[in-house]
């Protein structure tokens, strides 16, 4: 079943597993001469943020960004597109890959 939370759309680019991500955040923490403390709040990325695959198996590191279906299908070379189709989790990227195979931009 397609994510449909925090990851609906993000895939690793290299083995397609979409289970958990590893993304390095932003998050506020008290520090003192003892110590770190987490005091909650948000936790922040964005598209250049480093992240890695949770596959033990891959571990492929990129960014967010490259984890995007989206941005899978447009980076990917034509010839390479059709074994995406097995890979994309959301209509938003199988749609875009319709249009490249069909050789319209997306």
């Amino acid at each position: 079943m397609p994510n449909d939370n925090c990851l609906a759309g993000f895939i690793c680019p290299k083995c397609g597993y979409d289970t958990d991500l590893r993304i390095e955040v932003l998050r506020w923490v008290r520090v003192s001469d003892d110590g770190t403390e987490d005091e909650g709040g948000d936790t922040e990325w964005n598209d250049k943020s480093p992240c890695a695959c949770g596959n033990p198996d891959c571990a492929y590191t990129a960014t967010v960004g490259d984890f995007n279906e989206l941005s899978i299908v447009s980076k990917t070379k034509k010839t390479d597109l059709p074994k995406l189709l097995s890979k994309l989790k959301t209509d938003a990227g199988l749609e875009a890959l319709e249009h490249r195979l069909k050789g319209r931009a997306r």
